[in-house]
């Protein structure tokens, strides 16, 4: 998996932290996705837009065991619950305000199971800012091809700018909210800062509301 890149901020490094960070941002993958050759394409784009645009890459393998139906590789429901928890659910209003569309419904199957193998994402040091499930169609493209290869097409053609569109801004319920992502877009502390954290059998999170378009 290749390394994510730190957070970009001008000057640097030297801003105040009521400043506005310079946002950077990168792709993920969360490999594999079922059909081998839009696996290989996912892969083959990725690397070109990082070439034209130097934007970096990450490749993250989910774990892979025998399907009990067939013997095949599979992913492993507890490795895509794990990720899903730890990924996308601490953002999941940010996610729907972008996408119009539940993180349930874009990632989880009818009857519950996890689907992430072959999501793209957009990433920042914040966390995943936008993401394009396995199964999209999302009509801005057409219903008739691959979401995911839309994209990166588009993001290869058209670079950082098209990444950012995809991303505007959201403007949080409460002050709060936006002090956090200041704190996480400066890293100030080392390692992994989660927005939610598990206690017990439930998890602790702030009841923010998420509103498009706010400064």
């Amino acid at each position: 998996m290749v390394n994510a890149p730190k957070h970009a901020i001008s000057n640097e490094g030297e801003q105040a932290l009521g400043a506005k960070p310079e946002i950077s941002f990168w792709l993920r993958y969360y490999a594999p996705s079922f059909d081998k050759q839009i696996d290989e394409e996912i892969k083959r784009l990725l690397a070109e837009v990082e070439r034209a645009w130097n934007l970096q890459r990450e490749i993250l393998e989910l774990r892979l065991v025998p399907s009990k139906l067939n013997g095949q590789p599979f992913p492993d429901a507890a490795h895509e619950e794990e990720i899903y928890k730890r990924d996308f659910l601490p953002r999941k209003n940010v996610l729907k305000a972008r996408t119009g569309t539940s993180l349930r419904d874009q990632l989880r199957s009818n009857s519950g199971r996890f689907n992430l193998a072959g999501t793209l994402a957009i990433v920042s040091q914040s966390g995943i800012e936008w993401l394009c499930p396995p199964y999209g169609r999302d009509p801005k493209f057409g219903f008739h091809s691959d979401a995911r290869l839309d994209f990166l097409k588009a993001a290869l053609e058209r670079g950082p700018d098209f990444l950012s569109e995809r991303c505007p801004s959201v403007t949080k319920g409460q002050p709060e909210a936006e002090l956090i992502d200041l704190f996480l877009s400066h890293r100030v502390l080392d390692g992994e800062v989660r927005r939610e954290v598990p206690i017990g059998g439930r998890r602790s999170s702030p009841n923010w509301g998420y509103l498009i378009g706010g400064s």
